[in-house]
C-alpha cells in the first residue's frame, strides 16, 4: 500500500510548471513518433531502389541485432527512474546525486561492454553472411551503427532517467527528433545522389554523436549541481535484476510472433501479419506518446501526496480506458478499407481478413487496459514481487502461440497474445489494486467488461466494410467524424461507472480556472 510519507521541503514543482512540462512532453513525443513513422515509410523504399534487397536486408538485420543489445542496460534505466521519484519530488539534491552517480557507474560499465561487443560483432559478422560487399565494408557498417550506442551509454544514459522523472524528457526528445530528422534527411540525399553505402551509414552516425554533445551542454548549464562522482547509492538500483527480467520477457513477448509465423506458416503469412501490425503499432505509438506524458507527475505525487495521487490515478485510468476503447473501436471500423487501398494490386496473399482485424483490435484493447496498472507498477517499484507474473505471461504467449499457430495460422499467434494479455491484466489489477493502492479490484473488471461489451455492440451494428471505394482522405475524414461521437459515448459510460471521477475532474478544472484568473489579475495589476 502507499506509504503516508511527509514532504519535508514542500513540492518543488508548481502546478503551472507541471502543466507546461506535460504539454511539452506531449508535443515532443507526438512530433518524434510522427517523424519515426514518416522516415520509416520513406527510407526502406530508397534503400531498395538504390542498393537492392540485399543491402536493405543487411541494414535491417544489423539494426535488429543492435536493438537487442539494449538488454546490456540490465534494467538500470527503469530502476533508477523509480528511485528518483521521491528525491526529485522533494528537491533532495544529495539523494539525487547518489542515484545519479550510481547510474553513471552502471552505464559506464555497460558502455565498455557495448564497445567490446560492437568490435567483436564487426570482426565476426562479415564472416557469417554471404554478400557481394567486402569484409571491410560490412565491418565499417557495423561500427557506424554501433558508435551512437557507445557514446549514448558512456555519456547520455545517466541523464535520461533523471530527466524522465524531472518531467523534462521533452528536452531529450526534441534534441533526438532534430538530430534524427537531420540524419535521415542526409541519408536520403546520400541514397539519391551517391552509391557509397559507407557514406550513407556515416549520415546515421554523425548526427547521433552531435545529439549527445548538445544534451551534455544543456545539462551542464541547467543542472550544474549534478555530480556523477558523488558517493554512489548502489542500493537504490538494487532491483535492476528484477527490472531486467521484466524487460527480457517483454522483448521475447513482442518479437516471437513474426518468427513463428514465418517459420511455420510461410513468408506470405508473415507479410500479412506485418501489414496489420504496421498500422496498429503506429497508431499505438501516437496514442501512447500523448497519454503517457503525465506519468512523471503521477510518479512524484505517489510519494509525497498519496491521497491526491489516488484520486488523479483513478481519473487517469478512466480517461485512458475511454480514449483507448474509442480509438481502437474507430480503427476497427475503418481500417479494412485502408488496408485494401494499401495492398491494392498485391495478389500473392490475402490481406483482407475480418477475423484478423477483430483479433488485432482485441489484443490492442487488452494491452491498453493493462497500461495504467503497468505504469503504477513502475512508479511503485514492485518489480521483484511481480517478475514471476512477467515470466508466466511470456510462457503463456509462447505455449499457446506455438500450439495454436499450427492449426489456426496467423490467428493462432494472436490467440497466444490474447491469452497472455488476459492473464497479465488480471494479475496486474489484483496486485496493484490490493497491494499498492489498498482497494478492491472489482471495479476494474466491471469497467473492462462494460467497455468491451460496448465495443462489441458498436462493431456488430456498424460492421467493418464502411468506406470501401473511397480514397485515403475520405476514409480518414469519416473515421475522424466517427470518433467525434464515439469518444464522448465511452466517456459518458465510464463516468456513470464511477461518478467520483467526475467530481475529481470538476475540482481539477475549478482549480485551474481559479489559478488562471488569479494570474490574469496579477498581470492586469502590473
Amino acid at each position: 500500500m502507499i506509504k503516508e510519507e511527509q514532504n519535508p521541503t514542500g513540492p518543488v514543482l508548481t502546478a503551472a510548471e507541471s502543466r507546461r512540462r506535460v504539454l511539452h512532453n506531449m508535443c515532443s513525443s507526438l512530433l518524434y513518433n510522427l517523424s519515426v513513422i514518416l522516415f520509416g515509410l520513406l527510407l526502406p523504399r530508397l534503400y531498395l531502389t538504390s542498393f537492392g534487397s540485399e543491402l536493405n536486408g543487411l541494414d535491417s538485420t544489423i539494426k535488429q541485432i543492435f536493438s537487442c543489445l539494449t538488454l546490456l542496460e540490465a534494467g538500470v534505466g527503469l530502476a533508477s527512474q523509480q528511485a528518483y521519484y521521491l528525491p526529485v519530488a522533494v528537491g533532495d539534491r544529495k539523494a539525487i546525486n547518489g542515484i545519479f552517480s550510481a547510474t553513471h557507474h552502471y552505464y559506464r560499465r555497460t558502455g565498455i561492454v557495448y564497445l567490446l561487443v560492437t568490435v567483436v560483432f564487426a570482426l565476426l559478422y562479415p564472416l557469417c553472411i554471404n554478400t557481394v560487399l567486402s569484409y571491410g565494408t560490412v565491418s565499417l557498417i557495423v561500427v557506424f551503427y554501433g558508435i551512437p550506442g557507445i557514446v549514448s551509454y558512456l555519456v547520455q544514459g545517466k541523464y535520461r532517467s533523471f530527466m524522465e522523472v524531472e518531467g523534462k524528457n521533452y528536452v531529450i526528445t526534441y534534441i533526438t527528433t532534430a538530430t534524427m530528422a537531420a540524419g535521415n534527411l542526409l541519408r536520403m540525399l546520400a541514397l539519391l545522389f551517391t552509391r557509397s553505402i559507407l557514406l550513407v551509414q556515416m549520415t546515421y552516425c554523425v548526427p547521433s554523436v552531435f545529439q549527445v554533445l548538445v544534451l551534455t551542454a544543456y545539462m551542464r548549464k541547467n543542472y550544474p549541481w549534478l555530480n556523477a562522482h558523488d558517493t554512489p547509492n548502489l542500493e537504490a538500483l538494487a532491483q535492476r535484476g528484477s527490472v531486467l527480467v521484466h524487460q527480457l520477457t517483454s522483448i521475447v513477448f513482442n518479437n516471437t510472433d513474426t518468427i513463428l509465423i514465418s517459420s511455420l506458416c510461410g513468408l506470405a503469412s508473415a507479410s500479412v501479419y506485418t501489414i496489420y501490425m504496421l498500422f496498429f503499432s503506429n497508431i499505438e505509438k501516437l496514442f501512447y506518446s500523448i497519454v503517457n506524458s503525465i506519468s512523471f507527475r503521477l510518479g512524484q505525487l505517489f510519494y509525497v501526496e498519496p491521497e491526491k495521487f489516488k484520486r488523479l490515478y483513478r481519473l487517469y485510468d478512466a480517461l485512458y480506458l475511454s480514449a483507448a476503447f474509442a480509438l481502437f473501436t474507430t480503427v476497427a471500423v475503418f481500417l479494412m478499407p485502408i488496408i485494401a487501398l494499401y495492398t491494392a494490386g498485391v495478389t500473392d496473399a490475402e490481406y483482407l481478413d475480418t477475423r484478423l482485424l477483430v483479433l488485432f483490435t482485441a489484443v490492442e484493447l487488452l494491452f491498453s487496459a493493462k497500461q495504467p496498472s503497468g505504469m503504477l507498477l513502475n512508479i511503485s517499484g514492485r518489480f521483484e514481487e511481480t517478475r514471476q507474473q512477467a515470466l508466466i505471461e511470456m510462457g503463456i504467449n509462447l505455449l499457446v502461440s506455438v500450439v495454436s499457430v499450427l492449426r489456426f495460422g496467423i490467428a493462432g499467434c494472436l490467440f497466444g497474445t490474447l491469452a497472455a494479455h488476459l492473464y497479465r491484466y488480471t494479475a496486474l489489477i489484483l496486485f496493484t489494486r490490493t497491494k499498492v493502492l489498498g482497494e478492491s479490484p472489482v471495479g476494474d473488471f466491471v469497467r473492462l467488461g462494460v467497455n468491451g461489451l460496448l465495443c462489441v455492440v458498436l462493431l456488430y451494428l456498424l460492421g467493418f466494410d464502411r468506406c470501401y471505394g473511397g480514397g485515403y482522405r475520405m476514409v480518414c475524414l469519416k473515421g475522424a467524424l466517427f470518433g467525434l461521437w464515439v469518444l464522448p459515448l465511452f466517456l459518458v459510460v465510464n463516468a456513470v461507472l464511477d461518478w467520483h471521477n467526475v467530481d475529481t475532474l470538476r475540482g481539477l478544472l475549478h482549480t485551474l480556472t481559479i489559478k488562471k484568473g488569479a494570474t490574469e489579475e496579477k498581470h492586469d495589476a502590473e
